[in-house]
């Protein structure tokens, strides 16, 4: 009965001494870390231009094109924009081009996604950015 006594209590004691923090500061890295959850993002629209359309009518929409809801509408005259919009979003893009006495209508989509990853002690957030090609393929 004492040898278990003494074994258990061994056990004990180098269970507590091995329950030690084992991230210190130094290995952490902290310097692209974010600690604020990022609530916008930046949605960039890609258009094109010809003799039909010298500028380009666009539309966004926050969800789908055919489900989701309308929040801007926009006319193109460089070759892409950039706008600030809410982060964790899917938006998709409309865009009106006129060829040949026809309106021809471009759709993409894509999502201001927000990331995170554990760094020590706290959650670093990062922004991957949505990019919309809306240019008119022949």
């Amino acid at each position: 009965m004492k040898t278990i006594t003494i074994i258990t209590v061994f056990l004990l004691s180098m269970s507590l001494w091995s329950c030690t923090d084992n991230s210190d500061d130094e290995s952490c890295v902290y310097d692209d870390c974010v600690t604020l959850y990022p609530t916008h993002g930046t949605l960039t629209v890609k258009v094109n231009f010809d003799t039909h359309n010298s500028k380009v009518p666009i539309q966004i929409y926050s969800g789908y094109y055919d489900t989701g809801e309308l929040i801007r509408e926009d006319t193109l005259m460089g070759e892409k924009k950039d706008y600030v919009l809410p982060s964790g979003v899917y938006y998709t893009v409309a865009a009106k081009y006129k060829t040949d006495g026809m309106d021809i209508v471009v759709i993409d989509g894509d999502k201001i996604d927000v990331n995170s990853r554990k760094e020590c002690d706290s959650t670093c957030y990062s922004v991957t950015d949505a990019s919309i090609n809306v240019k008119l393929q022949y």
